[in-house]
């Protein structure tokens, strides 16, 4: 478990009170049970209000967290406390909190803007230096070993193309960042907010929006995430995409298939690498166009 000051206060305090008021009477006790949801945040107590009435008390008069205060009604809302425009988050914590308060202290009228609202640089997708950036920022996050050429496989996936058809854009809502981050609590809080508000499908990518094609969420999954992020995803029914397809040639042809294969194997999904062998046996030697010349991919980064 990640260890955070808030941890920290939570175990220091636990043990106060075991040490210091064993002796005194219910209410005392009551009363001081009544701070923990304040030091623990609100969207890990809220499933404990059906087990303990003095927590669910707390819980009901917590006051609105920074994140709505900070944001109040700005569909960016959750893009932000996710660490968007960048790939930036300093605790899971208080992100999963900052989600929490978002989905919870707005209309349920205005959750799907939020939820499929996308990170405004995406508009530039196309532009070498933005393109730079971004790998930039993903490829510490990347899950795969680089290839023979120090290149990461952000860095084949997504390398600047001349040719705006080529390229494998990121199209980054809420959901994706929550991938990014490996945050499975957070990824499971959001498909369940998109469920609930009607646009599961579009947020799985299942409808088509009239965007620039982006690889799937399953597919990020595979590239930075972990079995139990996977795992939350096929539990809502997500699926590869034909991009994907795409992105799993372009590693192929930088020398990086069987890490990948392995690594879809041990998320569960040894199925849908067998699958994608198959088709990439047919197209051995059609490379050419998918090379990554040595060092960063393009010399981008």
């Amino acid at each position: 478990m990640q260890t955070t000051t808030k941890m920290r206060k939570v175990g220091r305090e636990i043990v106060g009170l075991e040490a210091g008021l064993q002796y005194l009477d219910e209410r005392t006790w009551e009363v001081a049970l009544q701070e923990v949801p304040y030091m623990l945040g609100v969207s890990r107590c809220f499933a404990m209000r059906r087990t303990c009435k003095a927590w669910a008390r707390s819980t009901q008069m917590l006051p609105k967290h920074d994140a709505v205060r900070h944001y109040g009604l700005s569909p960016l809302a959750l893009l932000n406390v996710l660490g968007s425009p960048g790939f930036t988050l300093d605790s899971l914590m208080v992100a999963e909190d900052d989600v929490y308060s978002v989905l919870t202290d707005h209309h349920d009228r205005a959750r799907p803007e939020f939820m499929l609202m996308l990170n405004p640089n995406n508009a530039s997708q196309h532009d070498r230096d933005l393109v730079a950036k971004t790998i930039t920022e993903m490829r510490p996050k990347c899950a795969l070993p680089p290839n023979s050429f120090s290149n990461s496989a952000v860095d084949v996936i997504f390398q600047f193309r001349g040719e705006r058809e080529k390229m494998v854009v990121l199209q980054t809502q809420p959901i994706h960042l929550a991938v990014i981050h490996k945050a499975h609590r957070l990824v499971r809080m959001l498909l369940a907010a998109a469920a609930q508000s009607g646009v599961l499908a579009e947020i799985l990518g299942n409808v088509q929006t009239g965007l620039l094609p982006s690889p799937s969420l399953m597919f990020l999954a595979v590239v930075f995430a972990d079995k139990q992020v996977v795992d939350s995803l096929k539990a809502v029914g997500a699926k590869f995409s034909s991009l994907d397809q795409t992105a799993v040639e372009r590693l192929r042809c930088a020398g990086m298939w069987p890490e990948l294969q392995v690594r879809m194997g041990e998320l569960g999904l040894a199925v849908e690498a067998q699958h994608w062998d198959t088709e990439l046996a047919a197209l051995a030697g059609n490379c050419l166009n998918n090379l990554v010349p040595t060092g960063r991919a393009g010399g981008l980064g």
